[in-house]
């Protein structure tokens, strides 16, 4: 965001990361409940062009983007207000139109006495995964970051960028996979076309199939067709780690 912002005239990125004291005022009230104490806070400022009230309004809201089309989704900083409340962090923005922009987050510091996610995952060897997954998507970066995701959870992942590929690995055995992560939208073949092959072969195999809210397939679709999860993106990791358990323990 700090480049866009000083692409055209150029400008200056700072970044700051220090250890701070957040007092009782400091984190309440907070929507993502966060606790006073120990916290790094890292800020990322930029001499750009900054922001209007109405702009700073909806930073955070999913699909606002102030970018033309096909230079940006709007899910950025959409992203990066859900793992900061996932992590009960803080995250405070300024912003002048014409004189730049800066970006405050404050995260807590590891062994402090909080209060437990009750969403969370249990400790030991019951927060970890077992199984073969399969992850499918045409986006190099999202199979790199999937694939350290899921084995830091212990799952054994094998992933493919090109749908026909993923067909292929599959159909050579189709009962070495426990689980089908793949993307809705794909050149060559769509997510629910690949679905379709898989579970004419396999119509027990969980299926969990992102896509984004634009795309027209519904729940009601995809379950119809034997695809046991339709995850709109952005997909926390909590929330995926949980589906997957429940869709590998049956």
């Amino acid at each position: 965001n700090a480049y866009h912002a000083m692409r055209d005239a150029g400008g200056r990125l700072s970044v700051i990361l220090e250890d701070v004291v957040l007092s009782e005022a400091d984190v309440a009230p907070g929507p993502s409940g966060a606790l006073p104490g120990a916290h790094i806070r890292l800020e990322v400022s930029d001499t750009g062009c900054g922001m209007d009230s109405a702009t700073l309004a909806k930073i955070f809201d999913p699909y606002f983007t102030t970018k033309k089309p096909g230079k940006g989704t709007g899910m950025g900083l959409s992203v990066v207000d859900g793992i900061i409340r996932q992590h009960r962090g803080v995250i405070r923005v300024s912003s002048r139109e014409g004189r730049g922009s800066t970006f405050e987050v404050f995260w807590p510091v590891a062994g402090q006495d909080a209060v437990p996610d009750e969403g969370g995952w249990e400790a030991g060897d019951a927060a970890r995964g077992h199984g073969h997954i399969l992850v499918v998507d045409d986006e190099p970066g999202i199979l790199t970051s999937m694939k350290a995701l899921l084995e830091n959870r212990g799952y054994t992942v094998g992933v493919a960028q090109d749908p026909e590929e993923a067909l292929d690995t599959f159909q050579k055995a189709p009962d070495d996979i426990d689980l089908v992560i793949t993307d809705m939208t794909m050149p060559k073949m769509t997510g629910t076309r690949l679905s379709e092959k898989m579970l004419i072969r396999r119509p027990d195999l969980p299926i969990i199939l992102c896509t984004g809210f634009h795309e027209t397939l519904s729940e009601t679709e995809a379950l119809a067709l034997g695809i046991k999860r339709l995850l709109y993106k952005p997909v926390l990791p909590e929330e995926l780690f949980r589906i997957i358990r429940e869709l590998t323990a049956r």
